[in-house]
């Protein structure tokens, strides 16, 4: 089983959570309006909301792990 690592860190006063896989993909969840946005580049890629559906635990970690798996493999192009 693969291990992936990222960085968290949360803006209490901004009510967010931002995720860091590598210096250029991000994925931030914004707990105030409900919306998940992952970017790269510094560009929205995706956007969607849990207001209506909300994620569970188990749900969560398999996108950031999927995300993370993407930015492995971005960061392998980087040095070809």
């Amino acid at each position: 089983m693969r291990k992936y690592n990222w960085d968290t860190t949360f803006d209490t006063s901004n009510r967010t959570m931002t995720h860091t896989f590598s210096d250029r993909v991000k994925v931030v969840c914004d707990f105030r309006f409900k919306i998940i946005t992952t970017a790269r580049d510094n560009d929205p890629i995706d956007k969607f909301s849990f207001a209506e559906n909300e994620m569970t635990v188990s749900d969560y970690e398999m996108f950031l792990i999927g995300i993370a798996s993407t930015a492995e493999q971005l960061s392998k192009l980087d040095y070809e």
